[in-house]
């Protein structure tokens, strides 16, 4: 039906695959002059107003209808392409309406964050809290405290039950590591800056420090560089020091201090030997008194066929101090009985 309404207009119709593309049949045009400028009149017609064929007006007619065709045509494709950018303008803006409900709902969920207190003094842990409560104030966070027992003797990170059960436990719920100083995790700041740094490197794990906030998931691996280069650097310096000392020494005889005190020899003296065996023997017989008060519990759990172990374990129990422990000795100690520390007082009493 459209092929022929155009044709009846003069129009005639391309074949193609499934549609029809209207187009004006091709007329051989002429120029005509008149007094009003040339014009574009079909072959075989006059000049208007010299007593043309009677069919000009209607093939004149139907060339404009050709012109106003493919003229409405161009606008309506126009008209399309303007109305689809407009539709993909309305689907983006509401993808991007979208995108923000879902980060305002997003960041309307309450941060998780694994606090972890290191094991110290109950003022020490109590100082450490309110450090990492201070941190979170004014912030939407719900805080997991883990808290580890003090203990007296050093152990690895591997080793450290609570402190592997708080990073399991960030990574589970995707929290926040959040430690009150560095410094409380590890006795060295380089130890514990590198244990961030490896935990960051194999969990992704996010981490906040209350007393240095420059220590972040980013900037963890600067600054566990910088330190470790710092390290080297001091232990060089150390080192050096140490060598121009012996070298004083070997040429002057004698090297003074910054604080005034003058040195003579490096290393030890040639009363070692003597010095050694009077510290042994006092030491042993300190040790020999503070057996005496805890020997008559040991003999009675040998004597009951408890043997080293068991009697260790009773002596736990019943919350006797270890020889170690009552000698108030500079150095920390465990405070736990040994299957060692009974036979070793066994033997001396032997």
């Amino acid at each position: 039906m459209i092929s022929a309404a155009f044709a009846g207009a003069g129009v005639s119709c391309r074949a193609g695959s499934g549609t029809s593309t209207p187009t004006p049949r091709r007329c051989k045009i002429s120029h005509a002059t008149s007094a009003r400028g040339p014009e574009f009149v079909p072959s075989g017609c006059c000049p208007r107003g010299k007593g043309s064929d009677p069919g000009v007006e209607s093939r004149r007619h139907n060339v404009w209808r050709c012109y106003v065709l493919r003229h409405l045509g161009a606008v309506c494709e126009v008209r399309a392409q303007q109305e689809t950018r407009d539709v993909s303008q309305i689907r983006m803006a509401g993808a991007r309406a979208r995108h923000a409900r879902r980060l305002q709902h997003r960041g309307s969920k309450p941060m998780r964050v694994g606090a972890f207190i290191a094991g110290a003094l109950p003022e020490g842990q109590r100082r450490q809290r309110k450090a990492i409560k201070i941190m979170f104030d004014g912030k939407d966070a719900t805080i997991n405290w883990h808290k580890e027992v003090k203990s007296a003797r050093r152990r690895d990170a591997e080793d450290r039950t609570e402190l592997k059960r708080c990073v399991k436990w960030c990574r589970a719920n995707n929290a926040v590591f959040a430690i009150s100083s560095a410094s409380d995790l590890f006795t060295k700041r380089w130890q514990a800056l590198t244990w961030l740094k490896h935990q960051v490197e194999m969990h992704d794990m996010r981490i906040m420090v209350a007393d240095d906030p420059t220590i972040s998931k980013g900037s963890i691996h600067v600054l566990s560089a910088a330190a470790d280069v710092q390290r080297h650097r001091i232990a060089a310096k150390s080192r050096a020091a140490l060598e121009d000392i012996k070298t004083k020494l070997a040429t002057d005889g004698s090297f003074t201090s910054k604080g005034g005190r003058k040195i003579t020899r490096l290393g030890i003296h040639d009363k070692l030997s003597e010095a050694s065996a009077k510290g042994n023997q006092t030491q042993s017989e300190l040790a020999r008194e503070r057996d005496e008060e805890v020997w008559p519990i040991i003999k009675q759990c040998l004597g009951q066929g408890l043997g080293y172990a068991g009697t260790a374990r009773q002596l736990n129990a019943m919350g006797v101090e270890t020889p170690s422990a009552r000698a108030r000795h500079d150095r920390e100690t465990s405070g736990d009985w040994y299957a060692s520390t009974v036979r070793n007082i066994a033997l001396r009493r032997g």
